[in-house]
């Protein structure tokens, strides 16, 4: 116990050390001011919305490297990083676990995954049958995730949204839960949609 609490101790006091002695990345002040309804707003920074600039992507990775390297100065890190990482991957994680029509649904990710599933079982004691997996979705290193779901009131159904590379930018699906098919209508665009489909289903 004591060993782990002196690395902790060293993970959070090391890096104000750090910081306080190493020069940050330099960030260019380009004041763009700017009147609403008679108040005039200055943004120092504006450029870097641009993300596509050449000098912007310059700019994130000097950010990134001197991140980078603070965070590998820290003594100690590297063994807590791979004690952390180590009992991440010895579990199964199930999360928003739902009862609908007698059927419960959950979202279950798997020892060494990244990336969750879609599950349900006719009862609690029955047999867990996969409904939406993601992962075959994946081409040219994009991969996709489940970003919500919402089973109907009898538990059918099951709305859910997926979406690309971490967008959250979800397209929304319907899938038969007796039978797994996927229904061919989809909605784009529906990042905010839990909300709604859980006051709808409640309503």
């Amino acid at each position: 116990m004591r060993p782990l609490l002196a690395v902790l101790v060293g993970v959070l006091f090391v890096p104000a050390i750090t910081f306080s002695q190493a020069k940050l990345p330099q960030t260019p002040v380009r004041e763009v001011t700017e009147e609403y309804f008679g108040t005039k707003v200055t943004d120092p920074y504006r450029w870097l919305e641009k993300t596509a600039d050449p000098e912007v992507a310059a700019w994130m990775k000097s950010q990134d490297d001197y991140t980078r390297a603070t965070l590998s100065g820290i003594p100690g890190r590297e063994k807590f990083l791979q004690r952390v990482t180590s009992l991440d991957q010895t579990s199964t994680r199930v999360r928003q676990a739902q009862v609908w029509g007698g059927k419960l649904f959950y979202l279950k990710t798997d020892p060494g995954a990244d990336n969750s599933k879609l599950y349900v079982r006719d009862s609690v004691q029955a047999k867990e049958r996969l409904l939406v997996d993601p992962e075959p979705l994946t081409k040219d290193n994009v991969h996709f995730s489940i970003d919500y779901f919402q089973p109907s009131l009898d538990g059918n159904l099951v709305a859910y949204g997926i979406s690309a590379g971490g967008s959250e930018n979800s397209v929304l699906h319907v899938v038969e839960t007796a039978t797994g098919r996927v229904l061919p209508d989809a909605i784009d665009r529906t990042r905010f949609e839990m909300e709604r489909l859980r006051v709808h289903t409640l309503g």
